[in-house]
């Protein structure tokens, strides 16, 4: 189900949400729940959620989304804005714990 869920674009819809709502914190800290769940590594190719619309092909954070930003540009955007709730905080850190854990995402 993961799988279909990143080649159907729930990885960029979540993002983009999170763009055109920037204000809401209850929809940031459930897109940082989809997305520690997208990522979640479970080994071979599976949770690679950035790889093909976020990465370059030297593994670094681009503009390849219709977003217009970066993935990690937009989560780290909303760890700004929203940081005294713990639970955003939280959520966004366990995401980028997941996102750093897949092999394709280490520079």
């Amino acid at each position: 189900q993961r799988t279909s869920a990143q080649h159907a674009g729930l990885t960029d819809i979540v993002l983009r949400a999170m763009v055109l709502f920037p204000d809401m914190v209850e929809l940031h800290t459930s897109a940082f729940h989809t997305l520690v769940l997208l990522a979640r590594p479970l080994g071979g190719k599976e949770g690679m959620l950035f790889h093909s619309a976020m990465v370059n092909a030297s593994g670094i954070f681009n503009v390849g989304s219709s977003t217009g930003k970066s993935g990690i540009a937009i989560m780290l955007d909303s760890m700004k804005r929203f940081v005294g709730d713990e639970d955003l905080q939280a959520m966004s850190c366990w995401s980028m714990v997941n996102i750093a854990l897949i092999p394709s995402q280490k520079v």
